[in-house]
């Protein structure tokens, strides 16, 4: 588990930051373009809800670029399946920490805007930032982080189900029924929880532990005590996504300002 040379920390630190004020500067131009009104389609929001339109669409881009990305790593090395901590790559090391600044940017925008009202998101984040720094500078669990990322597929139909609470009053979605598009989400929505986040959990805690003999001290508890913490923060997502039948109820909102 070799550290990764100086000039490489400082390549993917440069992502890092790249990812986090690209992500920023995203956000500050769907305000100025005021782009909610494009979604609400005439309907008016709180502060809050245009607030939250934006943070949905730059979470939906994130989960789209890094699906896609960690896909590709995957098929073009697979010997990150067969290794989850010791193989690497840089396109690897370079999702790692392009997801990093997404990280840190989504946190920062959550509390700034939002406090403590998405619990289970911040500690999600949060386990992230303790993860991913750590496969950088040490060079290894990169398959374990793309394991992680590979949620990002069901958090793609969660954010659209999210975006089409706000469009309620829409006939068409896509330029397609709406009553299609929906029943597509909520089927895809529960397909991909199941898979990418419940099942996918309890495989990397069973890497883990198979390999309990081989994998000591710093790597093991914070790859198993991720795995573990990862378990109640997606069944708590799955059941917020249970109880809440936003798609079902559209609630009618008043602008607090222009």
């Amino acid at each position: 588990m070799l550290p990764l040379w100086n000039s490489d920390m400082y390549t993917f630190g440069a992502m890092t930051m790249t990812n986090l004020i690209g992500y920023w500067l995203i956000n500050k131009a769907m305000k100025r373009a005021r782009i909610w009104r494009y979604v609400v389609d005439g309907e008016v929001l709180t502060n809050r809800d245009q607030w939250m339109v934006c943070n949905i669409i730059c979470s939906l881009i994130h989960s789209i670029v890094s699906a896609v990305w960690t896909t590709t790593c995957f098929l073009a090395t697979p010997s990150l399946v067969e290794d989850l901590i010791n193989k690497t790559s840089w396109w690897s090391s370079a999702l790692i920490a392009a997801s990093g600044g997404y990280f840190m940017y989504d946190t920062y925008d959550i509390l700034l805007n939002d406090g403590f009202r998405q619990k289970p998101v911040l500690i999600h984040h949060v386990l992230i930032l303790h993860a991913f720094p750590f496969a950088l500078m040490t060079s290894s669990y990169h398959g374990f982080a793309l394991s992680a990322l590979l949620m990002e597929y069901s958090s793609i139909f969660l954010h659209l189900r999210r975006l089409m609470k706000y469009a309620n009053k829409k006939p068409t979605i896509f330029g397609l029924p709406r009553i299609f598009v929906e029943m597509f989400v909520k089927v895809f929505l529960v397909l991909t929880m199941l898979v990418f986040r419940h099942l996918l959990s309890l495989f990397l805690i069973r890497h883990m532990w198979q390999n309990r003999n081989t994998i000591t001290g710093i790597p093991f508890w914070i790859g198993i005590t991720s795995s573990v913490v990862f378990i109640p923060v997606n069944i708590g997502l799955s059941y917020r996504v249970y109880k809440t039948k936003d798609l079902e109820k559209g609630r009618r909102r008043t602008i607090v300002s222009p």
